[in-house]
């Protein structure tokens, strides 16, 4: 081929080559940077979801009568339970301290 002289060697530099081609130009770290966010949406929307629960279950434990409060008690606290235990994973992603 007329183009090979001119085509350098890929290790330039003591650079290796990404096996896939990918690392390379304006969008060579695209494909982890995509990852981050969309582990961070998912990672949000897990936390949301474990307000949401632990709102609910309080505002439960808050308007509840007596009667309501002696047939609901253990169901409720088995999910508070459940629900510690996921913030607990929660906070351990995130490296927090809780």
């Amino acid at each position: 081929m007329p183009n090979d002289e001119l085509k350098k060697a890929n290790d330039s530099n003591g650079l290796e080559r990404c096996p896939r081609g990918t690392d390379v130009g304006l969008f060579g770290q695209a494909e982890k940077f995509q990852d981050n966010i969309l582990a961070g949406f998912i990672y949000a929307a897990a936390i949301e979801e474990l307000v949401r629960q632990t709102e609910e279950i309080n505002i439960m434990l808050e308007t509840m009568d007596d009667e309501e409060m002696q047939m609901l008690l253990p169901t409720l606290e088995k999910d508070l339970e459940e629900i510690d235990q996921k913030w607990i994973i929660a906070t351990a992603i995130f490296g927090i301290d809780a």
